[in-house]
Formats: C-alpha cells, structure tokens, sequence
C-alpha cells in the first residue's frame, strides 16, 4: 500500500504527460549478505515494441534517497528510461550526508547491474547507462572503470556525472584538493560532465581537473559548466523552502536536455 501512495503522490508531481511509475525491489550483496533495497521508475506508457526500456543505473548522492530526490529520478523515467535507483545509504542504516566514506556501500550499489539483466522491463545483455549525482559520480566512475569487478565495465554504455565527485572521499585533504582517483584513467566509456559556476569552489576544481585528465588521454567527454548555478541548481525545484534563480531554471532545462540526448545516444 506504501509502495502504491508513493506512486500515486509521484504522478501527482509530474508533469501532465508523464505516467511514471515508482515500484520497489532490491537484492542481496552475496559478500556479507546485506540487503539492499532499491527503487524502479519507469513510464509503461513508453516501452519499446517487446517491453522494454533502455535501462539506467542511478547512483545518489551522500543525501541519499528522499522525496526530492524521487521527483529528480522520475524526471530521468519520464524520458523512455527504467531507472533503477540502489539506496546505499539505507542498505546499510546509515545517515544522510555521512563523512567517512563505506567502501561496502560500493559493492552493494553495483549490484545494480546484474539486478537489472534479471528484469523484465530492461533488456537482458544490453548495456546500461550510469548517472551520477555528487557522491554518485564516483560510485559510477568506479563501476565503469572495472574497479570493483572487471566485467562491468562491459556492461556500461556511457557515464552522466552531475556535480560528480571524482576522488576517494576518504584520501587526506592534498588529495582532494589536488588529485583526481587513478580510476579515471581506466574509464573507456563517454562521459558528460556537468557542474555549475557557483558549486563549492573545491568541486569546481576537483571536475575541472578530472576533466583535463580524461582529455589529455584522449577520452570521450563533455563538460557543461552552467554560469551563476549553486549546488544541487536542478534539484532546487523540488526541495521544500528553497529558491531556483531564473539562471538556475534555465541551467536546469539546458542539463537536461543534454542528458536526455547524450543517454538516447548511447544507451539505444
């Protein structure tokens, strides 16, 4: 019945077009046996011909899964997507925006990708879209660089990072400051960066860096840097009591349409 309302006050916050729905599901990380519990965001009204949905894996931020964040994947379904949503931070009974980094959570999130080839909705064997979101970039930057398992990065089409974080978040400040994770250089799948003016300065750098090292080796990717747009610009919209700036819905509405068609490219 929970699981019905949810999806029911969901719709109610979509747009009139949009029929998405929001259902549950989870699985087992079979290292230490923890239970991850995950969302699923798909509009049936836009299945392909057998079904199916080109499927994406959504990697959250350190704020974890709330309402907000259950609009802003929605918006991703609403576009022709399955949206598989792994809530790490629940898995695992931890606090949002938690400072210590768990390595565990890692394993727990890319146990995405298996899960999705054992639903219906996503095409067995077909490769599957990363996205993001801050402490989720460097979740997916992890998983499409084989990191944690050398299959996966078989298994992933292309890369979306919002305001993603590209170092381990548990190295001392002159990494963070300085550096950008080895794993960068493993990634071989096309990226779309996207990072706004007015982000912290710190995540500004650490984007721009890892940015210049992916094209100094001759990588595939894209940088959107969105003048006079704050921190968490697209998700403002959604968030109770905070403000959205004209700059920051017309940030908004740009990502997006970015996004939308870089993941149409390359997850067919």
């Amino acid at each position: 019945m929970r699981t019905a309302l949810a999806a029911l006050l969901l719709l109610a916050a979509l747009p009139a077009r949009a029929e998405v729905v929001m259902e549950t599901t989870g699985w087992t990380n079979p290292k230490d046996g923890t239970q991850v519990p995950a969302y699923v965001f798909r509009d049936p009204a836009m299945a392909r011909p057998d079904g199916t949905h080109p499927a994406v894996l959504f990697l959250h931020a350190r704020r974890g899964i709330q309402a907000a964040d259950k609009k802003y994947i929605a918006e991703i379904a609403a576009e022709g997507f399955l949206v598989l949503a792994p809530d790490w931070l629940n898995a695992r009974f931890l606090e949002p925006w938690p400072v210590p980094h768990d390595y565990a959570t890692e394993w727990d999130a890319a146990q995405g990708l298996a899960h999705l080839d054992t639903m219906t909705a996503a095409r067995k064997g077909e490769k599957r879209g990363l996205f993001g979101y801050s402490r989720g970039g460097y979740y997916a930057t992890r998983i499409a660089a084989g990191a944690l398992d050398p299959s996966h990065p078989a298994k992933v089409a292309c890369m979306v990072a919002i305001a993603g974080h590209f170092q381990d978040p548990n190295r001392p400040e002159p990494d963070q400051v300085y550096r950008t994770m080895p794993e960068l250089d493993q990634v071989t799948q096309p990226i779309l960066m996207v990072i706004g003016e007015d982000d912290m300065g710190a995540r500004v750098d650490n984007n721009s860096r890892a940015f210049t090292a992916l094209v100094e080796r001759g990588a595939d990717v894209e940088l959107v840097y969105l003048p006079k747009a704050r921190r968490a610009f697209d998700f403002r919209d959604y968030v109770e009591g905070s403000t959205q700036t004209p700059e920051e819905k017309a940030a908004k509405k740009y990502t997006k349409t970015r996004w939308t068609a870089f993941l149409k490219r390359c997850v067919k």
